[in-house]
């Protein structure tokens, strides 16, 4: 039973706050973490906006970034080389292509005036994603 209970409170789902996951000591977990937390936040981000609420809106992409950019700043601090050891760098290569495609629906979701926050974004998990892959290929 209380193994049960701790697996709850340890599942992705659960770690609402970044802090948590940066909490992680091993990095590459972290990495895959915060790519969830980022997923998450596109929900937040959604909501926020269908409720008209632009601060919560806001700082909901706010944290995409920042959780984008804890998942590539851990999987460098692994110090691995990303070509021959690329699986969690593949995991992530992915999981921000999938992020991308979600933001890329909430920019055609939203209107014109809040259009720009959300590209912004989007061009940051571009940026870090594309960063990844040149890490896989480079020699």
């Amino acid at each position: 039973m209380k193994l049960a209970v701790l697996f709850l409170v340890l599942t992705p789902a659960m770690l609402a706050d970044l802090t948590a996951v940066k909490q992680e000591p091993n990095s590459e977990k972290r990495s895959d973490l915060a790519l969830n937390e980022a997923d998450r936040e596109v929900d937040v981000a959604r909501e926020a906006y269908k409720k008209a609420d632009d601060s919560a809106f806001r700082s909901a992409l706010d944290r995409i970034t920042a959780a984008v950019q804890l998942s590539y700043d851990s999987l460098q601090s692994t110090g691995k080389n990303a070509r021959k050891h690329p699986k969690y760098f593949k995991r992530a290569d992915l999981k921000m292509r999938d992020l991308v495609r979600r933001i890329d629906g909430l920019e055609h979701e939203v209107g014109y005036d809040d259009r720009q926050h959300v590209v912004v974004v989007k061009n940051k998990v571009l940026q870090l994603d594309e960063q990844i892959v040149l890490d896989i290929m480079k020699k």
